[in-house]
């Protein structure tokens, strides 16, 4: 492997620093610079790598939960759809009630969500069975 020459300028107190360092671990300042330079590629490149990996997997939940999310919409539209058939069909019942005939108001109200349902056609159809 060819070596590169580097020249970094440091001032005083961090050469004495480095010297005080790589004496005590028996290494000449060349080899204790080297090391510590491959010491901090490798963190740099840990925290590169720990970035890409968060930003894919916060973009797939963002495209998992969108598709959940989507559900949940058309199931509280479905929702809101058939509470309102309700309150629809419920306040007809209430105005027919004053017929006293019960058969008489069974069919008004089937009658009355036929044509509700009819009126109302395929809006909230999301291509699901």
């Amino acid at each position: 492997m060819n070596n590169i020459a580097l020249k970094v300028d440091v001032d005083e107190e961090m050469y004495t620093a480095i010297k005080t360092a790589a004496a005590r671990k028996g290494l000449t300042i060349s080899e204790y610079v080297r090391r510590a330079l491959e010491v901090g590629a490798e963190r740099a490149a840990a925290v590169a790598s720990r970035e890409e990996v968060a930003v894919a997997v916060r973009a797939e939940l963002r495209r998992a939960l969108l598709a959940t999310e989507n559900r949940i919409i058309k199931i509280l539209t479905k929702t809101t759809a058939a509470s309102v058939t309700d309150m629809y069909l419920s306040m007809q019942c209430i105005a027919a009630a004053n017929r006293r005939d019960a058969a008489e108001t069974l069919a008004l109200a089937r009658t009355a969500a036929v044509d509700y349902l009819q009126q109302k056609g395929g809006d909230d159809d999301d291509g699901e069975k």
